[in-house]
């Protein structure tokens, strides 16, 4: 039996692929007068999820590895394809292609980075020294890492942890995490500083600074606005001049200064509540105002049961109406404000212990009572407040010796907190 005739090998003899390179695609998506400015000029490649970030571009004319050759095809006539296993080189971290095949696309929100013809995404940001011109303003949901300063009228905001190294200037940091300065703040009344979370700084002057967990400061305060939703401690220093709202209460070596620089200490105080009462406690007052006209108005209709005209049933259902609407406006402010109230309550500390000296003209401020001191008065000394025949007493402790005494107290009112206390807490609390 003859064998068979060998078929023709109609496959390409040579797969042949074209070659491929890398092309980075602009980043800034400010406005032309944003860019004018340079402060909104996004120079760090930051990126955000699914923003494209990079494209594969084919080299006309070349194959990979082969010289150009402007009639490179796969043998049958037909353009090359480009070279997927150059693509899969080209894919580093937290990238994909997106549908087209040629465009790389971000997964995760961060900075583009590139390297050797590779392109990947880092989920942080790491600045490479200040935040100034060099940089633009920063905006990001991640962590960032400063390992040198922000300048004047810059902005940093992140939702993670920002880091920074050197020192906050007349600048805005916005942290949803914890803020470390651990260079300082130099804010000369300008500097304005926010974290959800803890705060570590190297000493805070002249600026705003606002924690809703605690802060540590190493050296000391001066002439700023600190707003601490825990505890507020001075590792190593004094807290000289401005007005301090600690809800955790407050450690310090030293209070004020030899010189009678004035200073407000508020203990025990929760900032974002009191704002909160003030500005919502006039609108529920007014509620429950409404709620009791209505209870008045409809009694003496509801007291006449089936003797009611139709004019007087419509009346009555009207009445209802406005009165579900008010108990619901109400109740929601009621939740609100009853959430924040409690919250608070849990983590007040009524405190303030001193290491070295608290000096005279220092006010210290409770809840609706203060003093101010007038003597200096030696530490270690522990300042707290207890209720005595329903007034708020505060008193100097000496812990070591055992011994306290008052101090002259006087009342400080807060309407709005006040109302709100009165409102929340059962009687039976109010009185112990």
């Amino acid at each position: 039996m003859e064998s068979p005739s060998p078929q023709p090998d109609r496959s390409p003899k040579h797969a042949a692929y074209a070659a491929v390179e890398l092309e980075l695609l602009p980043l800034t998506t400010a406005t032309d007068e944003q860019v004018a400015d340079h402060y909104d000029s996004n120079n760090l490649g930051i990126v955000k999820v699914g923003q494209p970030i990079a494209r594969i571009m084919v080299v006309p004319g070349q194959n990979d590895g082969d010289e150009a050759d402007d009639n490179a095809s796969t043998g049958d006539g037909t353009p090359p394809k480009p070279d997927p296993a150059a693509i899969v080189r080209m894919l580093g971290e937290n990238v994909q292609l997106a549908p087209d095949g040629l465009t790389i696309l971000a997964t995760v929100g961060g900075q583009r980075q590139e390297s050797a013809g590779r392109v990947s995404v880092t989920p942080e940001i790491r600045v490479k020294e200040h935040v100034d011109f060099s940089t633009g303003n920063i905006e990001f949901t991640g962590d960032v890492q400063i390992p040198g300063c922000v300048r004047d009228c810059f902005t940093v905001h992140a939702t993670g942890n920002v880091t920074i190294k050197g020192t906050i200037e007349a600048a805005q940091v916005n942290a949803g995490g914890d803020l470390l300065a651990l260079g300082g703040i130099a804010g000369r009344q300008k500097a304005e500083c926010h974290a959800g979370g803890q705060v570590q700084a190297r000493y805070v002057n002249q600026a705003t600074l606002h924690a809703q967990g605690g802060i540590t400061v190493e050296k000391e305060i001066n002439d700023s606005r600190i707003i601490c939703g825990g505890e507020l401690t001075i590792t190593h220093g004094s807290i000289l001049s401005g007005h301090v709202t600690a809800l955790g209460g407050v450690q310090a070596r030293d209070v004020g200064s030899p010189s009678g620089t004035p200073l407000l200490i508020e203990l025990g105080i929760d900032q974002p509540l009191r704002q909160l009462a003030a500005a919502h406690m006039p609108q529920l007052l007014g509620h429950l105002k409404d709620m009791d006209r209505l209870h008045q108005d409809l009694a003496p209709l509801i007291g006449r049961g089936k003797h009611l005209g139709p004019s007087e049933k419509e009346r009555v259902t009207e009445l209802h109406y406005e009165l579900d609407e008010a108990r619901t406006k109400a109740g929601a402010l009621m939740t609100k404000l009853r959430s924040a109230f409690l919250q608070a309550q849990s983590r007040a500390k009524l405190s303030m212990i001193v290491s070295g000296t608290i000096h005279p003209g220092v006010t210290i401020r409770f809840a609706e009572v203060e003093t101010i001191v007038e003597t200096p008065l030696r530490g270690p000394v522990r300042i707290i407040c207890t209720s005595l025949s329903g007034k708020g007493v505060i008193w100097a402790c000496d812990d070591v010796a055992k011994v306290r005494h008052d101090l002259p107290s006087q009342p400080h009112p807060d309407p709005a907190m006040t109302a709100l206390r009165r409102i929340l807490t059962p009687p039976a609390t109010k009185a112990a």
